[in-house]
């Protein structure tokens, strides 16, 4: 999911940025769990199954459109009883 693209935002130093968590994707009719998938994206919040999961977060920008790109990954992995 991306959020914003080329968008200018001024990031303050010391302040904590809070994005929503929004659900985003889609499926097909004729896919087997169909109905779990329309289940799963009619419910706003995040339900998700027992199992182990894997959470990735990317950030990609510039300061000024003569700086270098700064990237950056940060994962985690969890499990839900």
């Amino acid at each position: 999911m991306t959020l914003d693209v080329l968008k200018c935002t001024v990031l303050k130093k010391g302040e904590i940025y809070t994005i929503p968590f929004v659900k985003s994707g889609g499926w097909s009719n004729d896919d087997k769990d169909a109905k779990y998938w329309e289940s799963y994206y009619k419910d706003k919040e995040l339900k998700l199954p027992t199992g182990e999961y894997e959470l990735a977060a990317y950030c990609d920008f510039r300061l000024s459109e003569d700086d270098l790109s700064y990237e950056n990954k940060v994962e985690i992995v969890f499990e839900v009883e």
